[in-house]
């Protein structure tokens, strides 16, 4: 669904709506809708289409807006898509609608089963066995009547259960229930970013933090990192500046993270995932910058980080940053798996 400026503030208006009203967007029956369902409370926001209304929410919803809830299911004729669609319980054998639930006696010994007159053919008040003669004194023993049996009256067929049929009201057609279509009705609750899209009177979906900043570690992200050191470069080539930069792994990855988030020294910045960190210098001499940088791999495990992997690198000036954060990564990671050693700097 695109979204330009004013669906925006429509949107917005209509989101702030329903959380003051702590109401959730609530289809109502109409039968004069093709879903059986209208949303007439969006109408004050979108016109009366209902087709629209669905399309917007459901697109509100694939984008993480609303929470959607069952409401109903419709049965549609899966020929011209009414749901005015009638039920017919049938007979199974002839699908025929003259039946009727009757008395029914089984006859254990022969096993006859028929309908109650027939055993009173011979007296009103005594039962005799149509089949065999034999009179029946005693249900239970002699007999028995099961329960929920239907008689056809067309081809005399005995069952317990309907065949179940449907014939659409708009067009006549015929179809077992089974082959119907379902159209399923929700209900739409505002999600947390529904919410936060008030909060913040904008639709946008990604803020600049989170572009910027990892979630989960409050570091820099690597594709953060990447394009700052990708302009740094620019400027260390012109003024001839060095950048080094440091990758660490870590069996307490936590650990390192927290160290690194109480630690953040001008001049210095870092980036963080679950399973490393990178620090770079981005100003002062190569010397100091390398100096820093191998302090940090002590001071961690002061700290307590535990089976540390370092990499200390000075970033080659004349390549793109990008492909080399991969192979320092991939190297880093390399010596990792190679190593014994608790603590590791090159």
């Amino acid at each position: 669904m695109k979204i330009d400026k004013v669906l925006e503030k429509t949107i917005l208006q209509m989101f702030n709506d329903f959380y003051d009203s702590n109401s959730f967007i609530t289809p109502e029956r109409c039968v004069d809708s093709p879903t059986a369902y209208v949303y007439s409370s969006l109408n004050k926001y979108f016109g009366e289409s209902n087709e629209g209304h669905e399309r917007k929410l459901n697109g509100l919803a694939d984008r993480g807006f609303l929470i959607k809830h069952i409401h109903d299911r419709v049965f549609m004729c899966d020929s011209c898509k009414s749901w005015h669609v009638n039920l017919h319980e049938s007979c199974p054998s002839c699908h025929s609608l003259d039946w009727a639930k009757r008395t029914l006696y089984h006859h254990f010994s022969c096993g006859y089963v028929g309908v109650e007159s027939e055993f009173r053919k011979r007296s009103f008040n005594e039962l005799y066995c149509p089949k065999c003669e034999e009179r029946l004194r005693h249900v239970g023993l002699d007999y028995e009547k099961p329960v929920n049996s239907f008689y056809c009256n067309s081809c005399g067929h005995i069952f317990n259960e309907h065949a179940a049929d449907s014939i659409c009201i708009n067009c006549g057609a015929t179809a077992p229930v089974d082959k119907l279509l379902v159209k399923e009705i929700y209900s739409y609750e505002l999600s947390q970013k529904a919410i936060v899209s008030i909060e913040n009177n904008s639709l946008l979906e990604t803020s600049f933090k989170e572009l910027v900043v990892d979630s989960d570690t409050q570091g820099y992200t690597l594709d953060y990192l990447t394009f700052f050191l990708e302009n740094q470069r620019t400027v260390a080539q012109e003024f001839g500046d060095e950048i080094h930069l440091l990758i660490i792994t870590s069996d307490s990855i936590k650990a390192v993270h927290e160290f690194m988030n109480e630690k953040r020294t001008p001049g210095y910045i870092f980036a963080t995932s679950n399973h490393y960190c990178i620090v770079c210098g981005t100003r002062g001499s190569g010397e100091s910058q390398t100096e820093y940088l191998k302090s940090l791999v002590t001071d961690l495990s002061a700290y307590g980080a535990e089976d540390i992997t370092a990499t200390l690198s000075m970033l080659r000036l004349d390549q793109e940053v990008a492909g080399q954060l991969d192979e320092l990564i991939a190297a880093n990671e390399k010596r990792r798996d190679e190593s014994d050693a608790d603590e590791t700097v090159e």
